[in-house]
């Protein structure tokens, strides 16, 4: 999976899996570059939301990338209470560390692009952050069989643990026997 700015591509129509019932039509999942970091989110056209603080905040074409699936590989959602072990599209906030792409279904406002820590979703809407536990994650399979390796940007692994002190010196030989 890559991603690509909305000023030089179009999204991967696999990624259009919301639609708002407020008749502003089919929204694309995205990932926004917000000040609390990469946050998955909602687009389309030029434009993007995320929810964060319990608002809905929106950004340009400059501050989101679509996601794009590499040839050979499809959009799947998946339906479970626990995060997908593997492929699944996320993102990273600052103040919680790794973000699921999710997808929150039957809310009051649509099928809605959003975030999730992996128990509970939030998707913005009407200025506001709302919640739910009806979602599903956005995963990107391999035609074939086998999941992509997860995709965490801007993620760093932790350093090495240092190695351990090397043992102590054995004791002294003891004295020789008068």
């Amino acid at each position: 999976m890559h991603y690509t700015t909305p000023s030089i591509a179009r999204p991967d129509e696999e990624f259009r899996v919301g639609h708002q019932n407020d008749g502003s039509g089919h929204y694309y999942a995205v990932l926004v570059d917000t000040p609390h970091g990469k946050i998955p989110g909602k687009g389309r056209d030029k434009k993007a939301w995320y929810s964060f603080g319990g608002r809905e905040h929106e950004v340009g074409s400059m501050k989101f990338q679509w996601f794009n699936c590499h040839a050979g590989h499809h959009v799947q959602l998946q339906k479970s209470h626990v995060p997908p072990a593997r492929g699944a599209v996320t993102g990273h906030q600052k103040d919680t560390g790794t973000l699921y792409a999710v997808v929150c279904h039957h809310t009051a406002h649509g099928k809605i692009p959003g975030k999730s820590d992996g128990r509970t979703a939030w998707y913005s809407w009407g200025g506001r952050e709302h919640q739910t536990m009806d979602f599903s994650y956005i995963t990107v399979v391999n035609r074939g069989f086998n999941p992509t390796p997860p995709v965490i940007p801007d993620f760093h692994p932790p350093p090495p643990p240092p190695p351990p002190p090397p043992p102590p010196p054995p004791p002294p030989p003891p004295p020789p026997p008068p």
